[in-house]
């Protein structure tokens, strides 16, 4: 049996730490001009969308690592047992790729997952302590969307492509195994598809709308152009259109005046 699985990782590896995450714009920050409560509250709000959206993303990274270190290890055993050299290298490939992903997604952080808890764990004690807070806050909020953003990019589904097509190829080419090549080429997208779909938004979401806050703490709502004021030039007389209807013999009449 292949099961065929694809690397893809939404970025690479870094720290647990998500001041060592970069790429990624932060949102305008303007903390020096925040009063005390304007921070307390600032940090509450970040840490309410983080933890409203705990829960998917903590489902969604442990599932997955599980189904795919599951499928490396199955896939690792069958490899040493079968007699096939298009078999074993058909399970090798599928193995790999499992294996692969399963690291590359161990690695990755997760500060939509810890971040909530982390930030809480800050020190906030005095004024000062808590803007730093604030600031740990939205680093930890704008790393989060960004490793979520690349998540759904194209990079996810270039990886896998790429994966399906040479491991796909090599089977058909070398090894005449098209039933495993027809798997590697249909099995693997779909599996990064289903990958790429699922995975939560919920930070992009939270961040997107923080980056719409002024400093005060009110949102930024976009200016309308304001209506021209067309005065009449001087002399000139006002016009107005009117119509009216009004009975005539044999029925209505309509009369438009200028």
């Amino acid at each position: 049996m292949l099961v065929c699985v694809v690397a893809s990782s939404p970025g690479a590896a870094h720290a647990q730490d998500p001041a060592a995450v970069p790429g990624y714009a932060r949102a305008p920050s303007c903390v020096d001009r925040l009063d005390d409560r304007a921070v307390a509250e600032r940090v509450d709000w970040i840490v309410a969308h983080l933890q409203r959206g705990a829960p998917r993303a903590k489902a969604w990274r442990y599932g997955w690592l599980a189904g795919m270190g599951a499928i490396a290890i199955y896939q690792s055993v069958v490899a040493a047992r079968v007699h096939s050299a298009g078999s074993r290298f058909a399970n090798i490939a599928g193995a790999s790729g499992a294996g692969v992903l399963v690291v590359a997604a161990a690695a990755l952080p997760a500060p939509e997952v810890w971040g909530a808890r982390r930030i809480r764990r800050k020190p906030h004690a005095t004024p000062e302590a808590r803007r730093a807070q604030l600031r740990y806050a939205e680093e930890v909020l704008a790393d989060a969307a960004r490793i979520q953003r690349k998540g759904r990019s194209y990079l996810p589904y270039a990886w896998g492509l790429a994966f399906a097509v040479t491991m796909g190829t090599t089977l058909q080419a070398r090894y005449g195994h098209t039933r495993s090549a027809l798997t590697m080429y249909l099995g693997g997208p779909a599996i990064t598809v289903a990958r790429v779909l699922t995975q939560p938004t919920h930070a992009i979401r939270a961040y997107d709308h923080y980056q719409g806050r002024y400093c005060e703490g009110r949102y930024v709502v976009p200016a309308r152009k304001p209506p021209v004021d067309r005065a009449p030039s001087a002399g000139a007389t006002a016009r107005r259109t009117t119509v009216s209807v009004t009975p005539a013999p044999g029925g209505l009449g309509l009369r438009v005046r200028f």
